[in-house]
């Protein structure tokens, strides 16, 4: 891929997901039912090739369609964007970030906001305090913060990883290894409470780490 084509790509995904926060209004509200955006390359999934000049209709911050270059689809009055010489690609999705090991909330979300201005919208937490965590997830889906949609997982570990530091920090005032969310498994470990109380977290996943024997990882069922 040539820079130049890299370049436009990235400027794009910031640009959209700018001009789209900037016509809604968080909390649900928005400015315009309709938002036109004209102009833009869009990968045809048919196998067609591109769409050199696609118009992509978005309504309710959904994508309502997508189809070649048509004014005639476009609603009376609805706002349009111009993305002559950009391209249009799927939201991005990081699948490995800690936004929590130390729970600072504000630079939680000033990180999220980051995420999502660069094109990413769905991140994965791969261990962290879920206290924190499960807040910004559900001011993100309530479109209470600029922010991703956020996933996270709880994480079983043997014993001997406790006394990392970074797991004294994401389950500050609770024993290390005893927190929900971060939990010291061993061959006496209740593995069906210990699960459930990880799913009780709201965490989608648990993340198996250090100090951990086959046989007891194929004892765990989510």
């Amino acid at each position: 891929m040539q820079f130049q084509e890299l370049t436009n790509i990235l400027r794009f995904v910031v640009s959209i997901v700018a001009v789209s926060a900037s016509g809604t209004t968080f909390g649900g509200a928005t400015q315009s039912p309709v938002t036109a955006y004209v102009g833009g390359s869009v990968l045809n999934s048919s196998g067609d090739g591109y769409y050199s000049k696609a118009t992509i209709l978005v309504r309710d911050a959904k994508i309502d369609s997508i189809g070649g270059d048509d004014s005639s689809r476009i609603p009376e009055g609805a706002r349009i964007v111009r993305l002559t010489g950009q391209y249009i690609i799927p939201g991005l999705i990081n699948s490995h970030v800690h936004l929590a090991t130390l729970a600072v909330p504000r630079d939680a979300r000033a990180y999220l906001r980051r995420e999502l201005y660069s094109g990413v919208t769905m991140v994965r937490d791969m261990a962290g305090d879920v206290r924190l965590i499960a807040e910004l997830k559900r001011e993100a889906s309530q479109d209470e913060i600029v922010a991703p949609d956020v996933y996270y997982a709880a994480l079983f570990a043997g014993e001997s990883f406790f006394i990392d530091p970074r797991s004294h920090a994401a389950s500050r005032g609770v024993e290390p290894g005893k927190a929900p969310w971060m939990q010291a498994i061993t061959p006496n470990t209740d593995l069906r409470q210990a699960v459930a109380e990880a799913k009780g977290t709201g965490a989608t996943a648990i993340k198996l780490y250090a100090d951990m024997p086959a046989s007891l990882i194929n004892r765990v069922r989510c």
